[in-house]
């Protein structure tokens, strides 16, 4: 069946500001959200191998951005950040084996935060195991599961049904991502996190479970981030977009004038980002251009990172990005351009910037060309 209602992706629309704001300045506006006890921006980092390390995890909690610890991580390390109440990935299997053919002390443990990092997430076993982990532990409300991905707005209602507490919206959307253009398995991710929220407001007023829904993948830039949250998305995750940032954990190299290739360890250097794009290392010289190797996880390389070997087939690309700025000051930017947003909208936090107070409209193809940029 042809379904013939057109879809959209956050290009095809823009945010309509209140008619009238009674924000004078954007300072007034506060961008960071209680929804999970903490408070933090409501940003996830993607669990990708290129964004996230034990290196970098503190340094994106200091910048009120959520990290999770990626599967290339030995088991036992993704486990102890998991007993210390911080976000970590594990696989179907992993799951299964720690929570539901183990016990996990649930009296010991402060917080359990564990994302199934599966590509489908519309696969019967993932539903099942989440729905008898959730009744093992009696459905206690410090164990969290995140899931995903997904490209279809019920599968939203079958997860809450479930017992998952967020739901990664999205198939073939993100940077490193060939799932899309390999398989033809895909939905416009503007129109899937608007129709996933009208799901979310039904089971709200029937009194059901309602994960949160996290907008994963696509994500280009700042204004990426406020249409998403504009449409409905609790959070936004974010995968290439951070992994071009100087602390990310892309391999980095720059290039020397005669054309020598430099290998550098972020961790090992002090770097500053000069707003010219200008970066100093260590104080002594300064270079003009730095990169960073960027892959998905369902890369032959991504997959050579959690499963040791490469597979016969790949639904993610491997790409060289210019490196961007830090962390600290992309946080900076993004929590700047929220309160202006906000601003405009008349909502003094960032928790009311939603469906409900917030209109986006569908822009012709030459507003996308002016707006765009």
């Amino acid at each position: 069946m042809l379904i013939k209602e057109m879809k959209y992706c956050y290009n095809d629309i823009a945010i309509v500001p209140a008619i009238k704001s009674n924000i004078e300045h954007r300072s007034e506006c506060n961008p960071y959200t209680n929804k999970f006890g903490n408070s933090s921006l409501p940003i996830f980092t993607a669990p990708m191998s290129t964004v996230v390390n034990e290196e970098n995890f503190g340094l994106f909690e200091e910048n009120n951005i959520i990290p999770i610890l990626p599967r290339n991580f030995d088991l036992k390390k993704r486990v102890e950040y998991l007993k210390q109440g911080k976000w970590a990935a594990v696989s179907l299997q992993e799951f299964d084996e720690l929570f539901i053919r183990s016990d996990w002390n649930m009296e010991i443990s402060q917080c359990v935060n564990v994302l199934i990092d599966i590509a489908n997430g519309h696969m019967s076993k993932l539903h099942d195991l989440i729905f008898n982990a959730k009744t093992k532990y009696n459905w206690d409300y410090r164990f969290n599961i995140m899931c995903g991905n997904i490209a279809n707005p019920q599968t939203y209602y079958e997860l809450a049904r479930a017992g998952a507490d967020f739901v990664r919206l999205s198939v073939g959307s993100g940077d490193g991502c060939l799932s899309s253009s390999q398989t033809g398995i895909h939905y416009s991710i503007a129109s899937l996190i608007s129709e996933t929220y009208e799901i979310k407001k039904k089971l709200e007023h029937l009194g059901e479970n309602t994960p949160f829904i996290i907008a994963d993948g696509g994500i280009r830039n700042y204004n990426d981030v406020l249409k998403s949250i504009a449409l409905g998305s609790d959070y936004v995750m974010i995968g290439g977009l951070f992994s071009k940032l100087v602390e990310s954990a892309a391999p980095t190299f720059y290039y020397e004038k005669d054309g020598t290739i430099y290998d550098l360890n972020p961790f090992e250097h002090k770097i500053e980002v000069y707003s010219n794009g200008i970066f100093g290392i260590d104080g002594q010289y300064n270079v003009d251009n730095m990169h960073k190797i960027f892959y998905g996880m369902a890369s032959k390389k991504g997959q050579e990172d959690i499963q040791g070997k490469k597979t016969k087939t790949s639904e993610g690309v491997e790409k060289i990005f210019d490196c961007t700025t830090s962390i600290s000051k992309w946080k900076e930017n993004m929590a700047a351009y929220m309160q202006s947003a906000m601003s405009y909208t008349n909502c003094y936090y960032i928790d009311d910037f939603n469906p409900e107070n917030v209109d986006c409209i569908i822009i012709s193809p030459q507003t996308k060309e002016s707006i765009n940029k």
